[in-house]
């Protein structure tokens, strides 16, 4: 599902903030400001394969047009953040060459199969083990990139299993907000 007007509103209201917070770069090259401080430039935007993370993480990120891939910055959709999948018609994904054509700066190449894979399995029903698994299986794909600066698009079921998963104490963590941004460190070893 697209976003929604309030969801387009939350993602340019992020964009901004980040703009203003300073945490937010130019992708031609990482940028110092009047005092000084360098912002580190983002080397890569890794979103989920649902519609509104797609739209979410352009609104957020992209400082070029939709129609080209922004220099500087690689662009990966991939399944294994993706929302667990429920019974809602919004946990669905869009056929891989759809998504292919409305988000042309995104490489799709870790989305194997055309059509939804996950769709016909509900991961509520198992208690989201699988979703869990997923979110281990993420922070090792992400621990074995290239990059060092990585922005990531996600859902809040997915990241609130993500962060439980890599915090120490495997703690319960809060429900994120809509347009939420929370930073992390990881360090593999």
């Amino acid at each position: 599902a697209p976003l929604t007007a309030k969801g387009q509103a939350q993602a340019a209201a992020l964009r901004r903030s980040l703009q203003a917070e300073r945490r937010l770069s130019p992708p031609a090259a990482a940028s110092g400001g009047a005092d000084g401080g360098a912002v580190p430039r983002l080397e890569l935007v890794v979103s989920s394969t649902l519609r509104r993370a797609l739209e979410t993480a352009t609104i957020v990120f992209d400082t070029a047009s939709r129609n080209s891939k922004p220099a500087g910055v690689r662009w990966v959709a991939t399944e294994l953040c993706r929302e667990r999948v429920a019974n809602f018609t919004c946990d669905g994904r869009s056929d891989r060459s759809a998504l292919e054509e409305a988000f042309p700066h995104f490489d799709f190449g870790e989305v194997a199969e055309e059509a939804d894979p996950m769709w016909a399995e509900k991961e509520e029903e198992d208690g989201e083990r699988r979703c869990r698994e997923r979110a281990v299986a993420f922070a090792e794909w992400v621990l074995a990139r290239p990059e060092h600066h990585i922005a990531v698009v996600s859902h809040g079921h997915f990241l609130r299993h993500l962060f439980e998963q890599l915090s120490r104490g495997g703690g319960r963590v809060e429900r994120l907000r809509n347009a939420e941004m929370q930073q992390m460190v990881l360090c593999g070893g």
